[in-house]
């Protein structure tokens, strides 16, 4: 079996017994890519799969606003509360930190390695989802910078 397969076997496997359907998906759509042959595909994931899923990502977060189910009374209403103004902080920072993740993994793609790990760990083991590499990396390239290592 190439080791390839045997990795992402291995990755399924966190998945399922992390319960994290996005882990195991995820390997198992890749592994199907690769027994399939279509490795081609490899390439345009890697160059355009993170833009591709932030791009899914804000659409579904906007859709609210655009269906009706959000109104901007509500949403001025959401923000007066606590929580939806800690929340809004949070993402404006969540936000920024991702700048820095994107910029950190074009420029070092040696980061990813540990980011990919740490996010495979953090979503079949401790039940998270893997929507941390972008922040990860962000905080990675912040710490960084400031010890005074240009990552």
């Amino acid at each position: 079996m190439p080791r390839e397969v045997s990795f992402l076997l291995i990755v399924a496997a966190l998945g399922l017994i992390g319960g994290n359907h996005l882990v195991w998906t995820a390997a198992l759509i890749l592994m199907g890519i690769r027994l399939l042959g279509l490795e081609s595909i490899y390439s345009g994931l890697e160059q355009w799969g993170v833009r591709a899923g932030l791009t899914l990502l804000v659409v579904a977060i906007l859709t609210p606003f655009v269906s009706g189910s959000l109104t901007f009374p509500g949403i001025w209403a959401a923000l007066r509360t606590p929580s939806g103004a800690v929340a809004a902080i949070m993402g404006a920072l969540a936000s920024y930190l991702g700048k820095f993740g994107i910029e950190g993994m074009q420029a070092h793609p040696e980061m990813a390695l540990g980011l990919v790990i740490g996010s495979i760990l953090g979503a079949s083991l401790l039940g998270g989802v893997p929507t941390g590499p972008l922040i990860a990396a962000g905080a990675a390239v912040i710490i960084l910078r400031s010890l005074g290592i240009d990552p």
